[in-house]
């Protein structure tokens, strides 16, 4: 039997309350910058600030992922 791994681009939509946005790069601190590393992330859109695309996360696909949802755990 040959086993393929497969990789999945998991990406984020955060959308932040009106007025907030995304800070400009000179302004986050070098502490910060290491933690992110080099993930890409960009405004959704010129006129909504505050709604930030994130990602793409490059990671193995390993079957069963957490369960996400709000449905009760029997």
């Amino acid at each position: 039997m040959i086993c393929h791994v497969q990789t999945l681009n998991v990406g984020v939509v955060l959308i932040l309350p009106e007025g907030f946005e995304l800070v400009s790069p000179d302004r986050i601190s070098p502490k910060m910058k290491e933690k992110i590393g080099n993930l890409p992330f960009q405004n959704y859109h010129p006129t909504k600030k505050n709604i930030l695309v994130i990602g793409y996360i490059r990671r193995r696909k390993q079957g069963k992922g957490p369960n996400l949802s709000r449905r009760e755990q029997k």
